[in-house]
């Protein structure tokens, strides 16, 4: 039996119950008790009740599965897509039907364009990697040298997207075209985009002090002055990119900062 494929299903249900039978004919010894474990949950009734339809999936059981079945950012907007379609579409399999072609289209028309490149940390990291003294072109080394939460055939694929784009060339040696997004993007694009850099950001704490360096100010401001202070911010990092920057380095570093204001004006 062939595993499933989130991307193939219009009902998430039928995916998960799609999945089960797939590890039961693979693995004999496979249950659904072994199924909740993994997911870190305590038994198997929220499982069972979800694929019964005798409840709905909330969104900390969906962050469960989607670390679980380690799916592609593509994947991943996909099955959360599903349970919100499912939840509208109150049943009804043609309103269901509908919605997700309806998104399918949408996708087919994104991939044609450089935003999901873009509006990923993995594209540039792994740009940037291929400038490193020790680098292989290899996805086992890539994901061995970058701390990254997908499989090496993922990676694979985001390589080859990469190359279609000639964003990296058939060595996977970066090339000179610029990598930017078209005026089509949505607001979501750029919010998830920094959401997962602030998460590197948050992970980055716990390494050693001399490996990097996190500050933080906390300034009152004269509104005035604000576009002359993001100015400033702009040039500073123009100009430790131009410092550090090297065609044989030895690590790839993440500059991310954030200014915003923590007050806000009285109604």
């Amino acid at each position: 039996m062939k595993k499933p494929n989130v991307l193939d299903f219009v009902d998430y249900r039928d995916f998960l119950n799609s999945y089960a039978k797939y590890k039961k004919s693979t693995s004999p010894n496979w249950s659904y008790g072994q199924w909740a474990r993994e997911l870190g949950l305590k038994s198997t009734s929220a499982i069972t009740m979800i694929l019964k339809k005798q409840r709905n999936m909330g969104a900390s059981m969906a962050k469960k599965f989607v670390t679980y079945f380690s799916f592609s950012d593509k994947e991943k907007d996909f099955f959360e897509k599903l349970i919100k379609f499912e939840k509208a579409s109150k049943g009804d399999k043609r309103l269901l039907l509908l919605m997700v072609e309806e998104m399918r289209d949408e996708s087919e028309d994104d991939d044609n364009s450089q935003r999901s490149l873009f509006f990923n940390w993995r594209t540039h990291a792994l740009r940037e990697m291929s400038n490193l003294k020790d680098y292989q072109a290899d996805p086992h080394w890539l994901k061995s040298r970058l701390d990254i939460d997908w499989s090496e055939s993922q990676l694979a694929e985001h390589l080859e997207r990469m190359q279609e784009a000639q964003i990296l060339d058939q060595n996977l040696k970066a090339t000179d075209k610029i990598l930017s997004p078209d005026n089509r993007f949505s607001r979501k694009e750029p919010i998830t985009y920094h959401e997962e850099l602030m998460e590197l950001s948050r992970r980055a704490v716990l390494m050693p002090f001399n490996q990097r360096a996190l500050n933080g100010s906390t300034i009152c401001v004269d509104e005035s002055k604000l576009e002359e202070a993001k100015k400033l911010i702009l040039d500073f990092q123009i100009r430790l990119s131009k410092l550090c920057e090297s065609q044989s380095g030895d690590e790839v570093y993440q500059l991310s900062i954030q200014f915003f204001p923590l007050t806000k004006k009285a109604s």
